[in-house]
């Protein structure tokens, strides 16, 4: 049997060599490649949750933060197809580009909450919103001191 060297078990495989070294630092904040990991697993827990399965495509609608990272690996980690969308697309070109690759699941910034509406209550896509904050972390942890 091959060895998983695909994208959903890469961060996992570095979580494990190296967990207590930052991975990521944004705004202040840093996650370690073992808090990574968590987030990452948290956020594929809550896309199954949602009904996300293997082939399904999860889109995300925000600005650069750390969510970003969260969902594309969780999408790996289940097997969902990952969709970054363009925040400067304007609603009409965001309603195309949902419904042409038929998102299950669309995980927005808070920031862009209004964008959402672009989104037929009718369509295939569940909104994650309610599952998946793309605030902070999947989560919603925050830390008492940041790590160095």
């Amino acid at each position: 049997m091959a060895p998983d060297i695909g994208l959903g078990n890469w961060f996992r495989q570095r979580a494990l060599r190296t967990p207590e070294r930052r991975a990521l630092r944004f705004e202040g904040r840093d996650w370690t490649q073992a808090d990574m990991q968590l987030e990452i697993e948290d956020c594929a827990e809550r896309l199954a949750a949602l009904g996300v399965e293997k082939g399904n495509r999860v889109a995300f609608l925000g600005l650069n933060q750390p969510m970003f990272f969260f969902v594309m690996f969780g999408c790996a980690r289940i097997g969902a197809i990952f969709v970054p969308l363009n925040f400067r697309l304007t609603g009409p070109e965001l309603a195309f580009m949902i419904q042409d690759c038929a998102v299950r699941a669309l995980i927005v910034d808070a920031q862009l909450r209004a964008r959402q509406s672009v989104v037929a209550e009718d369509g295939p896509c569940r909104r994650g919103r309610s599952a998946l904050d793309a605030g902070a972390g999947a989560r919603g942890r925050t830390r008492s001191r940041p790590r160095r």
